[in-house]
């Protein structure tokens, strides 16, 4: 059973489901991720790249519990 969001979690979980279904470049995030002076733009992208690509995933999912749970 799923907790009713507070309001402070309906705006964060809305600000997740814009940032991950608007479009970012490559400077784009990586000018917004605090990174070392000596990190490896490519691989950094990447990382972020994937995690963006899970983050996705599990909105999904949970969009489709949501949904089910209100038929």
């Amino acid at each position: 059973m799923g907790r009713e969001p507070t309001p402070d979690r309906g705006t964060d979980w809305r600000a997740l489901q814009r940032w991950l279904l608007g479009r970012s470049t490559f400077t784009d995030l990586l000018t917004d991720t605090s990174l070392p002076p000596d990190t490896e733009s490519a691989v950094a992208f990447d990382v972020i790249r994937r995690g963006w690509e899970e983050l996705a995933r599990l909105l999904q999912i949970a969009n489709t519990t949501e949904a089910a749970d209100a038929a």
